[in-house]
């Protein structure tokens, strides 16, 4: 039969090392997602710079296979080219929000912008899936029941 004293011992080691592991994972975790953030961040930006500059087909290869497989590369060419000519030029964009869900295999950064074109103001979502070091823009739409005044 265990002692008092070494059933503590034991109880109090392994309450120390359940913190520290727990600590060290959510100290991970953050760093993890803020690197996702700034990843995601970087790839809309690019987006934005590319819809200005009228590279399409640069866009459709930021683009997810989910994407790819849904639109031919010409109806999505298409729709850019609508969106560019309707809106024009990204002026500024401002966030406002973000969120980051995890799956098995990957990470989905959302974003929602609040974006300042040449003709017209909107709100843009984006969902970006990140996998290891690899971003792709995985959704992007203009939410029809929210427009900026």
């Amino acid at each position: 039969m265990l002692s008092r004293e070494v059933i503590s011992g034991l109880f109090l080691r392994a309450l120390i090392f359940t913190v520290i592991t727990a600590t060290a994972c959510v100290e991970l975790s953050t760093i993890h997602f803020d690197d996702d953030k700034r990843a995601a961040t970087a790839i809309v930006g690019k987006f934005h710079e590319l819809l200005s500059d009228e590279k399409y087909d640069d866009i459709f290869e930021l683009s997810s296979e989910k994407i790819k497989a849904a639109h031919s590369k010409d109806e999505f060419v298409y729709r850019l080219k609508e969106l560019r000519q309707r809106a024009g030029r990204v002026i500024d964009k401002k966030l406002i929000s973000s969120d980051i869900k995890v799956e098995a295999s990957y990470r989905v950064v959302h974003f929602t912008y609040q974006t300042e074109f040449e003709n017209e103001n909107t709100f843009e979502e984006f969902d970006c899936l990140v996998t290891g070091n690899r971003v792709v823009i995985d959704y992007y739409g203009q939410p029809e029941n929210v427009k900026s005044p």
